[in-house]
């Protein structure tokens, strides 16, 4: 759409910062990747002596095996990314967000209340992606609406009690 709406050279800035804005994230997301199988399940959880040469080929093999795996499910299946996007976007960005959101704007929010977010965020998730509701109302925002709600009512029922006094 870019390259018939613009000029051309527009449009190339568009993409290429549309293709920055992929490649940062894959970096990151590889990064996070590497060192969580290096630092925390090697070297901690298994408790492995690695010298600094096993780690880097170590890491160096996560990475390939990683990013073999991303390109295999690209390429192999049409909607698994988008699918594993939006469970990303409803379960955690929508369950989370307003848990932030009322932290830093509503006082009388509490520990309960907190909970009770994240727990009906991943629920109503978990439900409304697997449910023909999909169809009908963005789990996006019937994940962030249902959160919302529910860390309101928890937080009106069970207040903090060191702000109560």
């Amino acid at each position: 759409m870019a390259l018939d709406l613009l000029p051309p050279w527009l449009a190339g800035v568009l993409l290429s910062g549309i293709l920055a804005a992929i490649v940062t994230t894959a970096d990151s997301q590889l990064l996070v990747i590497t060192s969580a199988i290096s630092e925390d399940i090697a070297r901690r959880s298994l408790r492995l002596r690695l010298s600094e040469k096993q780690l880097v080929a170590l890491s160096r093999a996560v990475v390939v095996v990683a990013g073999l795996l991303g390109l295999v499910l690209a390429m192999t299946s049409e909607s698994l990314v988008y699918f594993i996007v939006s469970w990303a976007w409803a379960g955690i960005g929508c369950t989370l967000s307003p848990a932030i959101l009322l932290s830093f704007f509503w006082k009388r929010y509490s520990g309960i209340g907190v909970i009770a977010t994240i727990v009906a965020g991943f629920v109503s998730t978990v439900i409304w992606i697997s449910s023909p509701l999909e169809a009908i109302v963005s789990s996006r925002f019937a994940t962030f609406a249902i959160a919302l709600a529910a860390g309101v009512l928890f937080s009106l029922l069970f207040p903090d009690r060191q702000r109560t006094m």
